[in-house]
């Protein structure tokens, strides 16, 4: 079985531990109202975690604990944490001009992680305004999707270059039968046929 496919069964019985530890984020659904604890979501091997608090000292140094945790529990199973794709924000919110609002805390502090060759490294911190990937989704903190605008215009414009081209598969060739309508001009042309 891939390492990819593991890392749902793995990252769920880490979850568990880290919620027996008492680490996550309650929160109240407006609608139904019950609580519920979130410590963070994963998909294959993407995994964000969230912590929260009144005192942004606090909430960092709870959430170093759930890195080294994490990162301890990790590598139990023979992985580590990304260091180099791996980010964090800190974020106030505020009470300004009678609605909350959201922004970076000036609080200066590193989380620090182990890499797999056991280095410790600081982890990059990135500003609210800066949007982040997950599953080839772009978002920011503060909402902004320009970075997502950018990234599906360039995504749009390789797969049309792609289906002009009459390779929309690029690394492999097309399963045999496909058959691809591209435009060219006005008309509407069949593209190869395998």
């Amino acid at each position: 079985m891939p390492v990819d496919q593991l890392f749902g069964p793995f990252s769920s019985v880490i979850f568990e531990i880290l919620h027996e530890k008492g680490f996550g984020v309650e929160i109240r659904s407006a609608v139904s109202k019950p609580l519920f604890l979130l410590i963070g979501f994963s998909y294959v091997d993407d995994c964000d975690l969230i912590k929260s608090g009144e005192d942004p000292l606090t909430v960092a140094r709870s959430m170093q604990r759930v890195i080294q945790q994490w990162g301890d529990l990790m590598e139990v199973t023979g992985g580590a944490l990304a260091s180099d794709m791996t980010y964090w924000y800190l974020l106030e919110i505020l009470w300004k001009r009678g609605k909350w609002i959201a922004a970076d805390t000036p609080l200066e502090f590193d989380l620090i992680a182990k890499t797999e060759e056991n280095y410790f490294v600081s982890l990059n911190r990135l500003s609210w305004s800066t949007a982040s990937e997950m599953l080839r989704i772009w978002m920011a903190p503060n909402g902004c999707k320009k970075k997502m605008v950018q990234e599906m215009r360039k995504s749009a414009v390789e797969w049309r270059a792609k289906i002009r081209r009459g390779r929309p598969f690029q690394e492999e060739p097309p399963p045999p039968g496909s058959l691809y309508l591209y435009r060219e001009g006005v008309h509407l042309d069949y593209g190869p046929c395998y």
